[in-house]
C-alpha cells in the first residue's frame, strides 16, 4: 500500500513537486478520493498482469479521479512482484521477465523525474510524446492540453504558401497560457500566435501556421511535429502531427 500512501502524502505536503509510484493500491483513507487534491504531475506506473493490485480497480480509478497533468503507463505482461528485485511470499507472475519489467520501470521513472525535477525538456517526448509507449508499455495520458486535430494531412503544393490551423483547449483545472513550437521542421513555418492568451479551463485558442514548400521531398521528410507547452510549469506538453502532401 506504499503507492497509495504516496498519494495521500502528496495530497497533504506542498513540498512534493512530482509523484510517481508503482502499482499503487487503494488505501483507507482513500487514495483514489485524494487524487483530485493533487496539483503536481503524477505518473501511476502499473502492470497489466498484476493480480495482487489489478490496475482496473486501482491505478485506473486513481487516474480517472485525478487532475492533469497525469499519466498511467501500463507495462504489458508485467506483474506485481515484477516491480521487486526478487519474489517474496504469495507472489504472482506475468508474461515478461523481471529484467524487462524493471528496465521499463527505470526508463519511465527516469524520464518523468528528469522532466519534472531536473526541468530537462529534452525528455518531454518520453513523458508526453511518441517515445513514451513501445512494445511493452501502453499508456493513458492527460496533459491538460487538448490539440485538435491531433493528426492531419495538408495539401501543400511546391512553391505555394499553405495555411493550416490547430485548436488548443485548456483541459486543466487552472487558467494558463500556452507556448507553440514546431519541431523536426524541414521548412520555415510561420506560427501565429507563438503564445496564446491566458485560457480559462475549457477555453480554446486557434493557432495558424503558414509554410511554403520549395521542392518535392519523400513524404517522410514532410512531417511537421507541433508541440504545445503549458506556461503553468513550462514543462508539460501535448503533441500533434501534420503531414504536408
Amino acid at each position: 500500500m506504499g503507492g497509495g500512501s504516496s498519494i495521500l502524502a502528496t495530497s497533504q505536503d506542498t513540498r512534493i513537486k512530482a509523484l510517481a509510484n508503482l502499482a499503487a493500491a487503494e488505501t483507507n483513507p482513500s487514495a483514489t478520493a485524494a487524487m483530485p487534491n493533487i496539483n503536481v504531475p503524477v505518473s501511476l506506473i502499473s502492470a497489466s498482469s498484476d493480480t495482487i493490485v489489478p490496475v482496473a480497480s486501482n491505478g485506473q480509478l486513481m487516474f480517472n479521479s485525478g487532475v492533469s497533468p497525469r499519466v498511467l503507463p501500463i507495462i504489458q505482461g508485467g506483474w506485481h512482484c515484477g516491480f521487486e528485485d526478487a519474489n517474496g511470499f504469495g507472489c504472482d507472475s506475468g508474461t515478461i521477465t523481471r529484467d524487462q519489467q524493471l528496465g521499463e520501470t527505470r526508463r519511465l521513472l527516469t524520464s518523468f523525474f528528469d522532466l519534472y525535477l531536473r526541468s530537462d525538456e529534452s525528455v518531454a517526448k518520453k513523458v508526453w510524446g511518441s517515445e513514451l509507449d513501445n512494445a511493452l508499455v501502453q499508456s493513458q495520458r492527460n496533459s491538460g492540453i487538448e490539440i485538435t486535430p491531433a493528426v492531419q494531412s495538408v495539401t501543400a503544393p511546391v512553391g505555394t504558401q499553405t495555411k493550416f490551423t490547430i485548436t488548443v483547449t485548456n483541459r486543466g483545472s487552472a487558467a494558463t497560457g500556452f507556448s507553440v513550437f514546431v519541431e523536426q521542421r524541414r521548412w520555415i513555418v510561420i506560427t501565429n500566435p507563438q503564445q496564446t492568451a491566458v485560457l480559462a479551463p475549457g477555453q480554446t485558442a486557434v493557432i495558424s501556421f503558414r509554410v511554403r514548400r520549395l521542392y518535392k521531398n519523400p513524404s517522410i521528410l514532410n512531417g511537421q511535429l507541433i508541440s504545445i507547452r503549458s506556461n503553468a510549469d513550462n514543462l508539460t506538453r501535448s503533441y500533434a502531427s501534420v503531414q504536408l502532401q
